[in-house]
């Protein structure tokens, strides 16, 4: 088992280019794993703890810890996208 690609994608693109995530992954990034772990279903909940490593591994410490963070990055990337 490991982390499936579609939300490797979803986390790259968010740090990347500031591609709001889906409200799963947001729970992760704002480090609210008891909400992401109540809404994980089954398939989910067996991939917790890759998703947990690659986004403490691959995501930087401005970009993860609360939702004011995760909101922050993505009006930052926004704002480089619109102003190059």
């Amino acid at each position: 088992m490991s982390l499936p690609g579609y939300i490797k994608r979803e986390i790259d693109m968010y740090v990347d280019d500031g591609v709001p995530p889906g409200n799963y992954v947001w729970k992760f990034l704002a480090n609210d794993l008891m909400l992401a772990a109540f809404h994980a279903d089954y398939d989910e909940r067996k991939i917790f703890f890759y998703i947990c490593d690659y986004v403490f591994n691959a995501v930087p410490v401005g970009a993860r810890g609360n939702y004011e963070k995760v909101a922050e990055w993505i009006k930052r990337k926004k704002n480089d996208r619109d102003n190059p």
